[in-house]
C-alpha cells in the first residue's frame, strides 16, 4: 500500500494545512531590511539560529532575557583576536568551545578568549557568534541588501540554483547544518523579496526538513515505499533522503492555482504545510504527543486510507 499511496497521502495533509498568509507573515520580521547595517543583520540570523536544538518555549526565554550579541561591539573585537582557532569562519570549526564544561581546543587562553566573552546560550551558538561576525566583515558591501542584490545580478543560473549557493554561503558557519542554512536563505528571500518573482521563485524552492516531518515521512509510508530508511539529520539531504521524496511526491502540482501570487512550484510552502500538522504549536496531531513511537497512529487524517500509518521502527 505504501508504494501506491503515500503521495496522495501527503497532498492530501498538505490541501488541509496550507497557510494562505505564510509568505505575508514572513515579510514583517525584514521590514526596512534596505536600511539594515550588518549588525542588525548578523543579530537576526543569531536569534533565528538561538531556536535549534531546544524547545521554542526555551529559546524564546533565553532570547528574552538576553537577546542578541551586541555585533557592534563584537565587529571591535575579533580582530584583536590572539586564539588561532577564533580567527576566521574556518578555523572556528576547530574552536571546540563549550559553555557549559568551559573548556575548549585551546584552555589555556580561554580566559582572554572572543568567544567565551560572547553570550550565548551554549558554546556552538558562541562560535555562531563570532562567525558570523568574520563572514559579515568579509563582505565590501556597505549593506546586507547590497550584498543580496549583487549576488542576484551576478548570479547565472535559476532561482533555485541562487538559493542553493547562499545555503552553501551559509553552511560555513559554525553550527549551521544544512537544514538550518535551507531555512535561514528560505525565511531572507521571501521575507525581503516578497515582491520579486526570482526571489519569491528562489525562497520557496528551498525545503526545512526537521525530525516532524522527516517522522511524518515514515508514519506515511513513504521512506518504506522508496527504500530509503536513514536516521534523522544529513541523510534527510542525501540521495533518497526526505528532501527527495517531497520533491518527487510534489512534482507536478501547480500551486498557483491554489494562490496566484505563489510561483507553480512551491517545495518550502508545502514542506511548511506539512510541518504546520505536525508541529505542538499548530495542528498538534502527527507527532510525539499524541502518538507514541513504537505504535501505529490511530488519529483522524484528511489522508485516510492513503496513509500508512506506520510505527517509527526507523529514524
Amino acid at each position: 500500500m505504501p508504494g501506491r499511496r503515500w503521495k496522495a497521502a501527503l497532498r492530501a495533509i498538505v490541501d488541509d494545512n496550507l497557510d494562505p498568509n505564510y509568505l505575508s507573515g514572513l515579510s514583517d520580521g525584514w521590514q526596512n531590511f534596505e536600511r539594515w547595517s550588518w549588525a542588525d543583520f548578523c543579530a537576526h540570523i543569531f536569534a533565528v539560529c538561538n531556536f535549534q536544538g531546544v524547545s521554542d518555549q526555551a529559546a524564546a526565554v533565553w532570547m528574552g532575557q538576553h537577546g542578541s550579541p551586541d555585533f557592534e561591539r563584537l565587529e571591535t573585537l575579533v580582530p584583536q583576536a590572539a586564539c588561532e582557532w577564533s580567527r576566521g569562519v574556518s578555523a572556528l570549526q576547530n574552536c571546540g568551545f563549550r559553555k557549559t564544561a568551559n573548556t575548549c581546543s585551546n584552555p589555556t587562553g580561554l580566559s582572554e578568549c572572543v568567544v567565551g566573552k560572547v553570550p550565548a546560550r551554549n558554546g556552538l551558538l558562541a562560535r555562531l557568534a563570532i562567525g558570523l561576525t568574520y563572514w559579515s566583515l568579509e563582505k565590501p558591501h556597505r549593506t546586507p541588501w547590497a550584498w543580496l542584490e549583487s549576488q542576484r545580478v551576478q548570479f547565472v543560473g535559476s532561482p533555485a540554483e541562487f538559493a542553493e549557493s547562499l545555503v552553501t554561503s551559509f553552511s560555513r558557519l559554525c553550527g549551521v547544518s544544512n537544514k538550518v542554512g535551507s531555512m535561514l536563505v528560505s525565511d531572507i528571500l521571501l521575507g525581503v523579496g516578497s515582491n520579486s518573482a526570482f526571489y519569491v521563485e528562489a525562497g520557496t524552492s528551498l525545503l526545512v526538513i526537521d525530525r516532524l516531518v522527516h517522522n511524518l515521512l515514515i508514519r506515511c509510508g513513504a521512506v518504506e515505499a522508496a527504500g530509503s530508511a536513514h536516521a534523522f539529520g544529513a541523510g534527510c539531504y542525501q540521495h533518497g533522503g526526505c528532501r527527495g521524496l517531497l520533491l518527487t511526491a510534489f512534482d507536478g502540482v501547480d500551486a498557483s492555482r491554489t494562490n496566484d501570487a505563489w510561483p507553480s512550484a512551491v517545495p518550502r510552502i508545502f514542506q511548511h504545510a506539512l510541518w504546520r500538522r505536525c508541529a505542538g504549536s499548530e495542528g498538534n496531531v502527527c507527532n510525539a504527543n499524541q502518538i507514541r513511537g513504537d505504535q501505529r497512529c490511530a488519529q483522524r487524517c484528511p489522508a485516510k486510507g492513503n496513509c500508512a500509518r506506520l510505527p517509527l521502527s526507523i529514524g
